[in-house]
């Protein structure tokens, strides 16, 4: 496509409502309000089109009327391969790669298999709120490892990660790109927390769905390959539904390079049958990882003048909320605290005065109070909206 082309489609408003679409058709579930003139920007799946070369091999593949069981062909484990050394620099070996309908199910059985109920796992608040649930849900017991917030973004507390990792934890939930902070932790922090992990016997878990966008001047770098003791300590979760808009079609990857982890983790999948593809969700990664180049790097220069609009819309109409500017995702986190109100005022002022629904920082962890997190992956128009009806009435 020609870039005035991808310029038209990423500016075009797609009316998503009556699709069953959980951003549209079910916020009112989750805010208590009736349906209106809301405008969401709260889930993190995209407003724009997924790449029309996705979109056209699914219509080719449904020109086929049988839609029986579907294998995972050498093609498939190839594009990630490929899709690794040409993103990352980083080889990785087709039996590594273990495919899932969802990386929150895998996560929840990686729990399950390597540990017991009431062992200690970490997590990084403020983070995907999934995250607590499933070590809740799992009767294991939740260890915190906040951020620190510092004047120049968020950075990993080692002191206090280094204590629980004393205590006993035995899992780290690690999650980057950081939700809802957008941070791309360097090779320096990746290699720290590996040689900690490594030293107490800590499983990483790694969550990289948003691995693919990172903006200029940083690198994402898988933490299984930041060192060979990591490749051993590190099991990561991965998907083309963040890059690629593909969410809905349930397709994501366990990458486990280590040869025991991965035959400890095959027998609970297979005896749950955790690892049956989805015809579609399987074609829709082969196609977006060999032909969605270009679509992708549009993306990542579209989403980039997204960062920069909204930073000088928040410097000139709501001089007193701050962000640091993302290093990577589609999520910007806002703080409000200047403004001196609760964070139940700030829900109540944002949710039902202005009717733009973000999600609320208190999701991510009590370090979220006063914060909301706004998904960026949708027309400027739409950005532009939302802050002059939060600026029109919050002074």
């Amino acid at each position: 496509m020609e870039k005035d082309q991808l310029e038209k489609l990423f500016n075009s408003k797609v009316d998503r409502r009556g699709s069953n679409c959980e951003k549209y058709d079910f916020y009112h579930e989750s805010y208590s309000v009736e349906q209106g003139d809301y405008l969401p920007l709260w889930v993190a799946d995209m407003d724009f089109p997924s790449p029309p070369c996705v979109v056209d091999a699914l219509k080719e593949r449904l020109d086929h009327p049988v839609l029986g069981y579907s294998g995972t062909s050498e093609s498939y484990f190839q594009s990630i391969i490929n899709w690794y050394e040409k993103r990352y620099n980083v080889q990785i070996n087709k039996n590594w790669i273990i495919n899932i309908p969802s990386m929150i199910q895998a996560l929840n059985v990686l729990i399950h298999t390597f540990s017991n109920p009431c062992d200690k796992v970490v997590i990084m608040p403020p983070v995907y709120p999934a995250f607590a649930s499933v070590v809740e849900d799992t009767g294991r017991e939740l260890l915190l490892n906040e951020l620190m917030h510092t004047p120049t973004g968020y950075i990993i507390n080692f002191n206090n990660l280094e204590e629980h990792f004393k205590n006993g934890a035995k899992i780290l939930i690690f999650c980057n790109p950081q939700n809802p902070t957008g941070r791309v932790f360097t090779e320096d922090e990746l290699m720290k927390l590996s040689k900690l992990c490594t030293r107490y016997d800590v499983l990483v878990i790694s969550d990289e769905a948003h691995a693919d966008i990172v903006y200029e001047g940083h690198q994402h770098i898988p933490l299984f390959s930041i060192s060979p003791e990591s490749l051993h300590q590190t099991i990561t979760l991965t998907s083309p539904g963040k890059t690629f808009n593909l969410s809905g079609l349930g397709c994501g990857n366990v990458i486990i390079g280590d040869e025991k982890l991965k035959e400890t983790f095959l027998q609970t999948a297979n005896r749950i049958h955790l690892n049956q593809g989805n015809i579609f969700g399987l074609l829709a990664l082969e196609v977006a990882y060999t032909k969605a180049d270009q679509w992708h790097q549009y993306l990542l220069e579209y989403l980039s003048e997204n960062i920069k609009l909204l930073t000088k819309l928040l410097k000139d109409n709501l001089p007193k909320a701050h962000m640091h500017k993302p290093e990577g995702t589609y999520l910007a986190w806002i703080c409000f605290k200047e403004y001196g109100l609760s964070h139940h005022q700030l829900e109540e002022f944002i949710f039902k005065k202005t009717r733009v629904l973000l999600s609320s920082g208190k999701f991510f962890g009590s370090c979220g109070d006063q914060f909301m997190r706004i998904n960026l992956a949708t027309p400027r128009s739409n950005i532009h909206e939302a802050i002059t009806r939060i600026s029109s009435t919050l002074c």
